[in-house]
């Protein structure tokens, strides 16, 4: 199934390891070859996606019946993706990595791209594939930008009250919570094709300026 999760995406996806909190997805899969403008696909696993902002949405699409259940949906807050799904961007127009190694290392790359009023913002981090890797992903869009989720049901939980308790006892169906990551060798390999930039512009002042804390860009960036 694709959810259309764009005008929901901050409040779902997009805690901030630098303001101290845990960021929501757990694990995030990078393939830099399906990093570009234009479109970018990521894979994650460990994190939730409010029930309410999405029930309308789902209720409207052909297998909502396949994918949520009303009873479980209506007691459970939220839906807990435990295995890896596919989250695509459309419309990107450029992108900033930073690479924080060993929770202080921090290095950083990006594309070159000027921000216009009405662009659109995401922000994705998590701990990368790479071992000892965090990895904090900017992307911005044009005003038709999008994020678009595609999962099965078999993808995720109903977390609900008894989640925790059920987590501890070991349930079969939380089997897929922790995984294994994947060894990259090199990770100047991973991050060759971007060109390397002494910090982040996506600081507190810039996102005032430039976003207003919105996800859409409410000025032109200064030349």
């Amino acid at each position: 199934m694709h959810l259309n999760i764009t005008n929901n995406f901050s409040k779902n996806v997009n805690m901030d390891p630098e303001i101290g909190k845990v960021p929501c997805v757990t694990h995030l899969f990078i393939d830099a070859d399906k990093i570009s403008e234009n479109q970018t696909t990521v894979k994650m696993v460990n994190f939730e996606l409010n029930i309410d902002d999405f029930i309308d949405l789902l209720t409207r699409e052909p297998k909502a019946e396949i994918i949520i259940d009303e009873k479980l949906s209506y007691n459970a807050p939220s839906l807990f993706f435990n295995k890896p799904v596919t989250l695509t961007f459309t419309n990107i127009k450029g992108l900033e990595m930073c690479i924080i190694e060993g929770h202080k290392n921090k290095t950083f790359y990006g594309s070159s791209f000027k921000i216009k009023r009405g662009d659109k913002h995401f922000r994705i981090c998590g701990n990368s594939q790479i071992p000892n890797v965090f990895v904090i992903l900017d992307l911005i869009g044009n005003a038709e930008a999008e994020a678009i989720l595609d999962f099965s049901k078999s993808d995720f939980i109903y977390k609900d009250v008894n989640y925790d308790r059920r987590l501890l006892k070991g349930d079969v169906s939380l089997s897929q919570y922790r995984l294994e990551k994947i060894q990259i060798d090199h990770l100047e390999e991973f991050v060759k094709k971007y060109k390397p930039i002494t910090s982040t512009r996506f600081d507190f002042h810039f996102t005032k300026e430039i976003f207003g804390f919105t996800d859409c860009a409410i000025k032109d960036e200064p030349l």
